[in-house]
């Protein structure tokens, strides 16, 4: 343990103690409680468990510092949003707003450089999949969301269409920066809707137009670039929908924007609004139809009412289901690889083959070579290895046999199945621990559709690969190793979480809970990469903009 993080932490938590008011104080308690919980246990997953007794005062240090620098930090954190809300007025008259195409054009000119140097595009990450199926090798699945892979399709055949090589991924490239830039200047502008501090409006262009790793990834053919802005919208548009309806059945809740009523009605538009985003985000990433199912139930036990006023999630979930039960087997698209869920099954069986195989029986062993036969080549932290091999046609013969199996070692080996889940998603919450995969992959994958860069602009190229490889030394320095680190946003939306839930922000609480939802399913993933993580660092300037409105109440006509 270095004394240096100790001193911090001990100061921090003084200080917090000495001048914050009592409720920010067992606020800030309970969140550096769960924090150094989870991060002491994220230590010992990380060194396989504790295996020397001696260690144990070790972990006890390192737990006492991570909850009382996190408590502390927490405590002064909401302290100070407190007094920046109380600072701020409430003007009776609008606020100038950010100009649209100006910001466009910023975000645009910030994100060219990158363009050049990587032109015409990046064909990594499930790329190489894909591109069977655009290019008619194999035929289409809903395994990687089909809609994605139709939208690549049409890109891919203009190459021959127009007769000009890699035309195809230099459009599609073009076309999902256009697209991106566009959201981002959106959200700014959203922004600068409300009666804000000029600090946060102008943290939040930053933020957008001047963060290489936005840059890099916006340039990735894979489906979470799309999935990444449709979700940021969607949380917008939550965010509008959700404090018109809360403001509308309680005239005692705090006003949340100035011209809230007047500029964005629950009417007509905003409610077809919501369902496409809903239904886009769901049709752009598979899991998704789990948040917003689950986030559908959250809403209606929260307000116990009308469940007409959330007519829009069910429309989208229906639609949902028409389109990939009906409409997508009746056009000759397959359904996705089962395996994809079964990513922790696999490898907590896995892992018990391996550390309790002298206890295991050799039926069970039998049947886990039978479902699995890449066992030996089990990895903690990467559940490909052993869910690559899968044997779907045994599975779908005696799924049964399979998951009273898989119950089986979860009676018996609580333990060994609990650190296999831990490790498999260790990067997500423990930010010590970096993704066992390359930051952001750029290469180009595909051998279908090969792919050749100009090599434009190569010293920016070079500067943008070390980036791409989490390897800048500005990123491990403090603070911006935290900016960047894919463990860190779930303890932001904690940390904002318990902010509005303070405040009495029930609408913001309740976008945060979709984010939480989100994250929740990455848990149940094969890796724990930054690809999944970045809809929620595209949402952080949401958070901070909804928790610096003015404290005041606005009585609106």
């Amino acid at each position: 343990m270095e004394v240096g993080k100790v001193l911090f932490s001990a100061v921090c938590f003084a200080i917090a103690m000495k001048y914050v008011q009592d409720r920010y104080k067992r606020a800030g308690l309970a969140f550096g409680l769960l924090f150094g919980i989870c991060q002491t246990m994220g230590k010992i997953v990380l060194a396989y468990g504790v295996k020397n007794a001696s260690l144990v005062r070790e972990y006890g240090v390192f737990f006492l510092s991570a909850a009382m620098g996190a408590g502390g930090m927490a405590a002064l954190s909401f302290n100070f949003l407190e007094w920046i809300s109380k600072k701020g007025k409430i003007s009776k008259t609008p606020k100038r707003l950010q100009s649209f195409p100006v910001l466009y054009a910023l975000i645009l000119a910030c994100y060219l450089p990158c363009f050049i140097a990587y032109f015409p595009g990046c064909m990594s990450y499930d790329s190489w999949y894909i591109t069977l199926e655009a290019l008619g090798i194999i035929g289409f699945d809903n395994h990687h969301p089909f809609l994605h892979t139709l939208l690549w399709s049409i890109f891919a055949h203009m190459d021959e269409w127009l007769g000009i090589k890699q035309i195809g991924i230099t459009l599609y490239t073009m076309t999902q920066l256009l697209a991106m830039a566009a959201v981002y200047a959106y959200t700014c502008v959203w922004i600068s809707r409300r009666n804000l501090a000029g600090p946060v409006k102008k943290i939040a262009c930053i933020y957008y137009a001047f963060n290489p790793v936005f840059h890099i990834f916006t340039l990735i053919l894979t489906k979470d670039v799309l999935f990444s802005g449709f979700f940021l919208l969607l949380n917008i548009t939550l965010a509008d929908f959700l404090e018109n309806m809360f403001e509308n059945s309680d005239q005692n809740a705090p006003r949340a924007a100035l011209t809230l009523r007047n500029s964005s009605p629950v009417g007509k538009w905003m409610q077809i609004r919501l369902t496409a985003l809903l239904l886009l985000c769901c049709l752009f990433r598979n899991n998704m139809i789990y948040v917003v199912i689950a986030f559908t139930v959250f809403l209606c036990f929260l307000t116990r009412k009308s469940f007409l006023r959330f007519k829009s999630f069910f429309l989208a979930i229906l639609l949902f289901y028409i389109i990939t039960k009906v409409v997508y087997p009746g056009i000759g698209v397959a359904r996705g690889s089962v395996k994809e869920m079964l990513s922790v099954p696999l490898s907590q069986i896995a892992a018990v083959y391996h550390k309790e195989g002298a206890n295991i029986g050799e039926e069970e062993k039998r049947l886990i070579n039978i479902y699995i036969p890449g066992v030996e080549r089990y990895d903690r932290f990467f559940a490909d290895p052993v869910k690559g091999d899968f044997n779907e046609s045994a599975f779908e013969e005696n799924k049964r046999e399979f998951f009273h199996t898989w119950g089986n070692f979860l009676g018996k080996y609580p333990v060994v199945c609990g650190e296999a889940f831990l490790a498999l998603n260790l990067p997500f919450w423990y930010p010590e621990m970096e993704s066992v995969r390359e930051y952001i992959e750029t290469d180009n994958y595909s051998q279908d559709y090969p792919v050749v860069r100009k090599g434009w602009l190569p010293q920016i190229y070079n500067w943008y690969e070390t980036v791409s490889e989490n390897e800048a030394v500005w990123m491990h320095l403090p603070v911006m190793k935290q900016l960047y680190s894919i463990g860190v946003p779930v303890w932001v939306l904690l940390f904002f979480g318990i902010r509005y839930g303070l405040s009495k922000r029930k609408a913001a609480l309740s976008v945060i809970v979709l984010n939480i939802l989100l994250w929740m399913t990455y848990l149940l993933g094969p890796v724990s990469s930054f690809r999944y993580a970045e809809p929620l660092f595209l949402t952080y300037p949401l958070w901070l903009a909804l928790c610096s409105q003015p404290a005041q109440r606005n009585v609106l006509a």
